[in-house]
């Protein structure tokens, strides 16, 4: 079993970063390789244009699924 523990860093990294590593140790499940995909295909338009918008859950997750019980359930079994 393997624990990790990420700080998150005022860019909002820190869920990518996550998905990184679950990719690394080949957990990452079907619904986090589209969550990974989201966040990358917005970080990169984020960088693209040229008003930056501040990252916020709901461009992630559809505003149904922001129970704490359903959010962390993407990055546990």
């Amino acid at each position: 079993m393997v624990y990790e523990h990420f700080n998150n860093h005022f860019h909002g990294y820190v869920v990518e970063n996550c998905l990184q590593v679950l990719e690394i140790i080949s957990e990452l499940t079907p619904e986090q390789i589209e969550d990974k995909r989201k966040i990358q295909v917005y970080f990169k338009t984020a960088k693209s244009s040229t008003k930056v918008e501040k990252p916020f859950l709901e461009m992630f997750v559809e505003p149904t699924e922001l129970s704490f019980d359903s959010l962390i359930r993407r990055f546990i079994d």
